[in-house]
């Protein structure tokens, strides 16, 4: 009776616990950290945003006086003071809503004289797009990361194609023209802002006929981070030539607004 009680009371309690979402960690560098003295080492330049870093000190416990992150704008923030346990994962958020970092810098010694390790990986989340527009892409990251542009297509939503992007500078509107449709007929565009949240002033869509059409993003209002925003398209027209975005960044200095087709 008394097991069946505990077993009963334990299961009420599993289902009354809500479980954070995993995150999708992707290893971005290891890097040899040396006995005696702290030394300094930097990592190479990031490929883009991060969510979350996570640091693992390998083949040995690792002591660091800081681990310190540099911010694209040139702030800097130590993420981490004190121990590293051998083969235990330290997951570090951000600073506010400092995600654009440019790199990482260690300060730490081994323990042992054969040295350790120190293992960093990232939880990039809604900032891949990002990643594979860095110029290093091809020939660096993405041989470490376990994604490709196919599946990230396919964690945009059912059907949504990932067509490019457009990126925005400054909090006033700012015009780009983006022309990389290929030939596709569209039914809905999809707009999703990368990197903070955004506002579009105008749309307004060219068809292969020549007409032009407005569209409505989200009816000026702020289009939200990491969230898609639908636009249909008018019913006679489907094969879109060009697209001008009228936009601005909300709350940051820069914006890059995600197109989608489908």
């Amino acid at each position: 009776m008394r097991q069946s009680t505990i077993l009963a009371l334990a299961s009420v309690l599993a289902a009354s616990v809500s479980y954070p979402a995993l995150a999708d960690w992707d290893k971005i560098g290891s890097y040899d950290i040396g006995y005696g003295p702290d030394r300094e080492s930097h990592s190479p330049d990031f490929g883009g945003p991060v969510e979350r870093l996570r640091f693992t000190a390998r083949d040995g416990d690792v002591q660091c006086a800081y681990i310190r992150a540099t911010f694209g704008n040139g702030d800097t923030s130590d993420l981490f003071r004190g121990l590293l346990h051998q083969g235990v994962d330290d997951n570090v958020d951000l600073p506010g809503g400092q995600r654009d970092v440019s790199r990482i810098s260690f300060n730490c010694h081994a323990f042992s004289h054969s040295g350790a390790r120190i293992e960093m990986s990232a939880d990039i989340g809604s900032y891949r797009s990002r990643w594979m527009q860095n110029p290093n892409w091809k020939a660096t990251w993405s041989r470490f990361m376990r994604w490709s542009q196919a599946n990230y297509n396919n964690m945009a939503g059912a059907n949504w194609a990932f067509l490019g992007s457009e990126r925005f500078q400054g909090r006033r509107d700012e015009e780009n023209r983006f022309t990389g449709w290929g030939g596709r007929n569209m039914t809905t565009v999809g707009l999703k802002p990368v990197g903070g949240d955004a506002q579009c002033g105008r749309v307004l869509a060219t068809f292969g006929n020549g007409q032009t059409r407005e569209l409505n993003a989200n009816g000026g209002d702020t289009m939200r981070e990491g969230q898609m925003t639908r636009v249909d398209l008018p019913g006679d027209v489907r094969h879109v030539t060009r697209l001008d975005l009228r936009c601005h960044a909300v709350g940051q200095r820069a914006v890059t607004i995600n197109i989608y087709g489908r």
